[in-house]
C-alpha cells in the first residue's frame, strides 16, 4: 500500500513553439477527456495561417493531462505561438518539469525560429529539461533534420534531446513526453 499525505502531484510539461506547429493538436493526440483548449477565431488570418487551412489560434493556454504507459500522470500546458500573448509564457514556463519545444522541420527559415524560442525560453526559464520535437520531416530528410537542429539546440541547452516528431501521432507525442521527463534538467547556456 502507498501511503501518501496530501495530494498527489503530476509533472507539468510545457508544449511551446510557434503558431501553427501542432502544439494543440499533439495536446489533443494524448490527453484525456480532461482538456481545455483555449483557441478563438484568428482575426489576422495571415498568408501562413492560410497556406495550413488554419482558421483559428490559440489565446490562452491549453491545459490536457495524459497518463504514461508506465502509469505516471502528466499535466500538458500549450502556450500560445504568438508573442503577443507572453503573459502567458511567463506565468506557466517557470512551475514546469519541463518543456517539450515543437519546431517546422519544412521551413527554410526553422532554425531561425527554434533560435528565436529557445532564446525566449531562457529568458523565462534558467533551468529545466527540454525536447525539441521536430514536425514535418519528410524520411528521407529525417536524420540530417534532427543532427541540424540538435547542434542548433545545444548552442541554448547542453542536455537538450531531439527528435523528429508528429503531433498528430499519439504515440509520438508519448515518445517527447517520455523523453522531456527523463531528461537531465541543465541551465540554459544564452539568453
Amino acid at each position: 500500500m502507498d501511503i501518501v499525505v496530501g495530494q498527489r502531484v503530476a509533472p507539468q510539461v510545457i508544449f511551446a513553439g510557434p503558431m501553427g506547429v501542432g502544439k494543440t493538436t499533439a495536446m489533443r493526440a494524448v490527453s484525456g477527456p480532461e482538456k481545455l483548449e483555449m483557441d478563438v477565431r484568428s482575426l489576422e488570418a495571415n498568408q501562413e495561417m492560410r497556406a495550413h487551412g488554419k482558421t483559428t489560434t490559440t489565446a490562452g493556454f491549453d491545459y490536457g493531462e495524459c497518463s504514461l504507459p508506465d502509469g505516471r500522470s502528466v499535466v500538458l500546458y500549450g502556450l500560445p505561438g504568438q508573442e503577443r500573448f507572453e503573459l502567458m509564457w511567463n506565468m506557466l514556463t517557470p512551475g514546469s518539469a519541463g518543456i517539450v519545444l515543437w519546431v517546422f522541420g519544412d521551413r527554410a527559415d526553422g532554425g531561425e525560429i527554434c533560435a528565436a524560442w529557445l532564446r525566449a525560453l531562457a529568458r523565462r526559464h534558467a533551468c529545466t529539461r527540454l525536447v525539441v520535437a521536430v514536425s514535418r520531416l519528410a524520411l528521407a530528410q529525417r536524420d540530417e533534420g534532427v543532427r541540424a537542429f540538435a547542434a542548433l539546440a545545444r548552442h541554448f541547452h547542453p542536455h537538450a534531446a531531439v527528435l523528429a516528431a508528429d503531433p498528430r501521432a499519439p504515440e509520438d507525442v508519448m515518445q517527447t513526453l517520455a523523453a522531456v521527463l527523463s531528461a537531465p534538467a541543465a541551465r540554459f547556456l544564452a539568453g
